[in-house]
């Protein structure tokens, strides 16, 4: 696929000149790419990913992008124990992650009014 290929493109020449914002970006695009196609462990390992990048950052925009992007992955997979951040796991920082990812959902739900697929 097209776009794959850009992103994957992308995410070489980011890297290769250093440019961390652009590989976080990128990360964050290639997991929406995987996320929209179903791959939900695939977009989940994007999203650690250009969090990791956008912690080191100090980008709170670039984190609670990644954040609701979690929580959607969850909610899309049916998962709302896990969506809500009520499920254990391994990871702390993960559940917390879900927990954010579920309020930035609903909050946007409310706001706007629009569902999500």
């Amino acid at each position: 696929d097209k776009a794959l290929d850009y992103y994957e493109r992308s995410l070489v020449i980011r890297k290769e000149t250093g440019y961390k914002y652009g590989m976080g970006y990128t990360l964050y695009n290639l997991g929406t790419l995987y996320a929209d196609k179903g791959d939900y462990d695939k977009a989940s390992d994007y999203y650690e990913r250009s969090l990791v990048i956008y912690e080191e950052l100090g980008d709170k925009h670039g984190m609670g992008l990644s954040f609701l992007r979690f929580g959607i992955i969850y909610w899309n997979k049916g998962d709302l124990v896990f969506a809500t951040g009520q499920g254990t796991g391994p990871n702390e920082r993960m559940r917390i992650n879900r927990i954010i990812g579920c309020l930035l959902i609903f909050s946007g739900i409310m706001i706007t009014g629009i569902g999500i697929k």
